[in-house]
Formats: C-alpha cells, structure tokens, sequence
C-alpha cells in the first residue's frame, strides 16, 4: 500500500484523505506528502470542508497544473461519495472499519472503489510515523534513485539526438532501462510508469536542466538554427532553452553564440 502511494506521487495522480477528524486528516497529507522527500511532488490542500464552494472547485477540475499531483483532505465520509471518481485514490485514516461498512450499507448511492483503502495503525491512525526511520530511509533511498534514472537517461538522450530532446521528444525505453537498472521501486509495471513519469513536473524541469547544462550548451551551439522549425509554441519553448542556456553559458564565447541562435528563433516566430 505505501509503495502504490509513493508510486502515485510520481504519476501526476489525484488523492483524497478522508480523516476521521480535520486533524488527522491534515496529518496523513503532510504524512503524503513528505513521502516523495527531498523532493515536493504534490499540491497540498492539508483540510477543507466538503460545503466549501473550492472544494466543488477540485472535484471539477485541479485548479494547478496537470503535471503535478494533489493531496485533499477532508473529515466528513460522504465525501468519496460527492467527489464520484474524481480522485484517483481514496484513504480512510482513522476510522474504524465498522464505521465504513456501516456507512456503505445505509447508503445505497455509495460504492466503495477498489482503490479505496483503509488506514490504521492501531496507535495514533497516521499513515506512518516520523519515527519510522526504516520505512522513511527506503523511500527516501527510492526516490534518489528514481532521481538518478531521470538524470542518467536524460543525459544519454542528450547525448544521441539533442534535437529530439530539445523538441520534447522522449525516448522512454531508454528512461525503463535506467529505471531498472537503478532498481526503481515500484508497484507498477516499468513501461506504464515511465509513460506517466514523462509529464511530471519532475521530469520536465529535469529536462530543461539538462538542456542548459554545460554538457548539452556544446551541442546547443553546433545546431543549424536551419533545422530548428515548428510551430509558434514549439519555437518559443526551444528559445526559453536558449535564453537560459545563455545565462548559464561557461564562457562569454557561448553565450554570444547563444545569442546570436535565439535572435534566429526569435525571428522565425515572428515572422
């Protein structure tokens, strides 16, 4: 279970905690949260009420942006019920699992989902424990590898077609083999993760990093500006590219013929 959640952190998927009170609702999403740690991959909407109008706001639609995960939490247990699937996954902190059952059988509407799951560990009904120094450290050790693999695949993609990366095409099989041999835990199967890890924010930023890095600004200044063609959206992202790469230029030689690119780009859209 806690594995399908850290997964869920890194596929841009929507949770729901329903706590048996704000309290330990607010605690199990920061609990969540923290679980992708040293890295932040999720909005955080510690409490709200189910009768605040925002709360209607989130079951329609993420008011951010689509490549980042949400945690909601919420204490009123009608509220699996009013969301009706807008969640990807839905967690009972706290609760006694009568309580649930007792609740699914006065409510013929309600229908518990198969991702719905129910969480108590019979001392203070918190996901886990700060104290859980083992449990943490796996994670933590999970997450730097899954760090790793991005960098070291990105890098490689950098290296075989620099255009294609700066065109935002991705080669997954290559971000699968460095998954695997960086030994990635994961619930899910390999392929299907990478696909999802792609649109995270994670990832993109990942990507423009790289591409401004001192190992891709050598390749960035060898391009024909000939070859870079596209649409208006396509051409204004690569000049971000460039625009950054420039300021982060090892030398004032490439930054000049940074420069000299994005002015080449710059007027193609323009144009």
């Amino acid at each position: 279970m806690i594995q399908d959640i850290w997964d869920s952190l890194f596929q841009n998927k929507r949770i729901l905690v329903i706590g048996s009170t704000p309290a330990k609702a607010s605690s199990a999403v920061f609990s969540i949260a923290s679980m992708s740690y040293p890295l932040l991959q999720a909005h955080v909407i510690p409490y709200i009420s189910i009768t605040d109008p925002r709360f209607t706001n989130f079951i329609k639609k993420s008011p951010y942006k689509e490549n980042v995960s949400m945690i909601v939490g919420v204490s009123n247990i009608i509220a699996e019920e009013i969301t009706k699937g807008s969640f990807d996954i839905v967690l009972y902190i706290g609760f006694e699992q009568s309580t649930i059952q007792q609740f699914s059988t006065k409510n013929n509407k309600y229908q518990h989902r198969k991702n719905n799951q129910y969480l108590n560990n019979g001392t203070n009904n918190d996901l886990c424990s700060d104290s859980d120094f083992i449990l943490r450290n796996k994670l933590f050790l999970n997450t730097e590898r899954l760090k790793k693999s991005i960098n070291d695949s990105l890098i490689e993609m950098a290296n075989e077609n620099i255009i294609d990366l700066l065109y935002g095409k991705i080669y997954v099989h290559k971000l699968v083999e460095s998954l695997k041999k960086n030994k990635v835990s994961t619930n899910a199967d390999y392929e299907e993760f990478a696909e999802k890890l792609i649109y995270t924010h994670l990832f993109c930023n990942e990507r423009k990093r790289i591409l401004t890095s001192e190992l891709a600004q050598m390749k960035l200044i060898l391009i024909d500006p000939s070859q870079l063609i596209g649409n208006e959206r396509e051409l204004k992202n690569i000049g971000k590219i460039y625009a950054r790469a420039a300021i982060n230029a090892v030398n004032s030689s490439i930054a000049k013929k940074m420069k000299l690119i994005l002015k080449d780009i710059v007027l193609k859209y323009n144009d």
